[in-house]
C-alpha cells in the first residue's frame, strides 16, 4: 500500500531469515485465516513456508468455528494471524478450544501491538504462547521473537534479525524513545507515478516507541 520496492537480495533475505528464526521443516503445515494475498500474511508466512518444503493451507476464513476444524483436520503445525483475529476468537465464548490447538507447535503474531491481556487470554484458553514479528512496509522484518520464556514473549518483540540495526532514540536521555532502523533487509525506497523512484533510509524511522528489555530484546509500547 505504501509502494515500497525491494531489491530482490533484500527480498529474500527478509524470507530467508524469517524462515530460519521460525525453524520451518518440510513436515509444518501452515494456516494463516487472513489472506494469504495480504503483504503481511504473504511475507510473513506465505513465503517462508514454500521455500521450507511445508504445506500451507488455502482457506482463509475468519470464524473461530472454522478455524478449530481446519485447525483438527488439517493437522496444521503452524499457525499465523493478526491481533484483530486473536481478539475476537478469545471472544467467541467457544469452549474445549485446547483441543484444537494440542497439535500446533507455533503461534505466530504481527502487524499490530499485541497486548499483554490478550496475549494472557489466548494462552488461558489454549494454552499456546504467541512469538511476535515486528515488520514494517519499509524496514521488512526488523525483529522475532523466538524466546521460549512466556515472561519475555508477553512483553517484547524479540531481537532484532541478522543485518538489522536498532536504535531506540530518545533526546531526553530516558530510556523510551523512537525506535529507528538501519537493515540491508529494508527497501530501497518508494515509487510513486509523480516522482518515480525515492529513496530512504539508511536510518529509517518506525514511528514506533520503545524501549530495550535488555541489551538485545526490544519492546514496543
Amino acid at each position: 500500500p505504501k509502494c515500497v520496492w525491494f531489491t530482490g537480495e533484500s527480498f529474500s533475505k527478509n524470507i530467508i531469515y524469517l524462515k530460519e528464526k521460525m525453524g520451518l521443516i518440510h513436515d509444518d503445515i501452515c494456516f494463516t485465516p487472513i489472506s494469504l494475498f495480504l503483504p503481511s500474511a504473504m511475507n510473513t508466512i506465505l513465503w517462508p513456508a514454500l521455500i521450507s518444503g511445508a504445506t500451507v493451507i488455502l482457506e482463509p476464513c475468519f470464524l473461530p468455528t472454522k478455524v478449530d476444524r481446519i485447525l483438527r483436520e488439517g493437522k496444521v503445525t503452524v499457525f499465523y494471524s493478526v491481533p484483530y483475529f486473536y481478539d475476537k476468537y478469545v471472544q467467541s465464548g467457544m469452549e474445549d478450544k485446547l483441543e484444537a490447538w494440542k497439535g500446533v507447535r507455533l503461534c505466530l503474531v504481527s502487524s499490530a501491538l499485541l497486548s499483554k491481556q490478550l496475549f494472557d487470554t489466548f494462552q488461558r484458553q489454549t494454552s499456546m504462547l504467541l512469538h511476535s514479528i515486528y515488520c514494517a512496509s519499509e524496514t521488512g522484518v526488523i525483529a522475532y521473537n523466538a524466546s521460549p520464556e512466556i515472561c519475555v514473549l508477553r512483553q517484547s518483540v524479540g531481537s532484532p534479525m541478522p543485518e538489522v540495526e536498532v536504535r531506540v532514540i530518545n533526546e531526553n536521555g530516558g530510556t523510551v524513545g523512537e525506535i529507528q532502523v538501519n537493515s540491508r533487509l529494508a527497501a530501497g525506497g518508494y515509487f510513486t507515478p509523480q516522482d518515480g523512484f525515492t529513496s530512504i533510509g539508511p536510518w529509517i524511522s518506525t514511528g514506533d516507541r520503545g524501549q530495550w528489555m535488555d541489551s538485545y530484546t526490544l519492546q514496543v509500547l
